[in-house]
């Protein structure tokens, strides 16, 4: 086999910045592949703004072609409107377009010997069978996603997403079915594929952080005593699992928490937080921070005494969890934020489902600086020996080697 082959890979956002879990996963990835056996041509959505991340491109692909980013704004919000009533799930027929699918047509005859398809989604662009080896890289069970919002949802939204959570089922288990290998992130991910849809290729790579750009610093190192304590929150405020968590946190933990501790601040980080929630926020008098998109998260966790992950909505893995072990900060979780992660409540995190749980995990490490060192600790080091950015990236080359291999062969 060639030490040069080629790999198209198709995704539907641009890459950066990089600041949602799936797409720093997907670049961590790509940075690994890059000058391994495979030459790279990444294909994506091209906003205006993309000559300010060529050197980042180049860090992640030998060539990169896009096509003009769709804007956002009302007419977005009536496509997406418009698209309920569609066949497919809204979030794919919303991207779907003619235009991208004709420019992909020659891109997918000019050589290559395998796409990767990065989210299920991305698959909307091209024919349902392609000549050359196809694997869709999936970072959830995006079915379950809609799931969950159904199960905590007032009766009219439960409806709208037990509606899409149909539509999505149907068509995730199509386009996984088409393509000859599944990537899932965790081993609850790939077990959900081989029984529920009953796939036969499905390989699985763990959660990986780089631990260069993420490095230790024992818990609150930042904080130093000037300014007062504080939790964070790490997590695109755009996205409705994320902002259902703080919503929750703000109604169900925070009073418990503030009756004890009148001197805590919350820092929530990540771009786009609804104004609504802002403002309910001032509206209480709460020391919250919204910071909106920022350059580097590193700031923010180093200064924070406590992780906090009180996600009721999600599916895949939590790669914020394993960054704030690496940046050395104490996580306190629910199940569902820490689910798919291998990890061992009271060992590398504290577990809290409910509020009560949840006030007094946070209050118990917030009194003990014993505490959180000795679990800051431990999570590192378990972060550290088993799931670097440079180990998945080779677990994922290997998977796409034995790919093309194997369908090769069956060719």
């Amino acid at each position: 086999m060639s030490l040069h082959l080629s790999m198209l890979f198709l995704s539907t956002r641009f890459l950066f910045p990089s600041d949602s879990g799936g797409k720093i996963r997907t670049c961590d990835v790509l940075r690994g592949l890059k000058g391994g056996q495979f030459n790279i041509t990444l294909v994506s959505p091209e906003p205006p703004n993309s000559k300010n991340y060529a050197n980042d491109l180049e860090q992640v692909c030998d060539r990169f072609l896009g096509w003009p980013e769709r804007s956002g704004g009302y007419r977005h919000s009536i496509r997406r409107f418009l698209n309920l009533f569609s066949t497919l799930p809204v979030s794919v027929a919303t991207d779907r377009s003619a235009l991208v699918a004709r420019f992909l047509v020659d891109e997918l005859g000019a050589g290559h010997d395998l796409v990767v398809i990065d989210f299920p989604h991305a698959a909307i662009f091209i024919p349902a069978k392609v000549s050359i080896p196809t694997i869709v890289f999936t970072h959830n069970v995006e079915s379950e996603i809609y799931k969950r919002h159904a199960d905590i949802s007032n009766s009219f939204f439960r409806f709208l997403y037990r509606d899409q959570c149909r539509k999505m089922l149907r068509y995730e288990r199509t386009i996984l079915e088409n393509s000859d290998e599944v990537i899932a992130v965790t081993e609850r991910d790939r077990n959900f594929f081989e029984t529920e849809f009953g796939l036969k290729h499905v390989s699985e790579i763990p959660t990986g952080v780089d631990l260069g750009e993420f490095s230790y610093r024992p818990p609150g190192q930042g904080f130093n005593g000037q300014g007062s304590p504080a939790l964070v929150f790490v997590g695109s405020m755009d996205w409705h699992g994320n902002i259902d968590a703080i919503t929750y946190f703000m109604d169900h933990v925070w009073p418990l928490i503030s009756a004890h501790r009148k001197d805590l601040e919350f820092l929530i980080v990540g771009r786009d937080p609804p104004q609504d929630l802002i403002k309910r926020a001032r509206d209480r008098n709460l020391p919250w921070t919204f910071t909106g998109f920022v350059d580097d998260v590193r700031h923010y966790v180093y200064r924070s005494l406590v992780y906090v992950i009180p996600l009721r909505v999600g599916s895949g893995s939590r790669i914020k969890a394993y960054q704030a072990m690496a940046l050395g900060c104490p996580v306190v979780s629910t199940t569902i934020g820490i689910e798919g992660l291998p990890l061992t409540p009271g060992e590398h995190y504290l577990h809290a489902d409910s509020p009560n749980d949840f006030a007094e995990a946070i209050l118990r490490l917030l009194d003990n600086p014993g505490i959180r060192q000795t679990l800051s600790e431990c999570a590192y080091r378990f972060i550290a020996d088993r799931f670097s950015a440079v180990q998945v990236a080779q677990e994922f080359e290997q998977i796409c080697l034995r790919t093309v291999d194997r369908v090769g062969q069956r060719q």
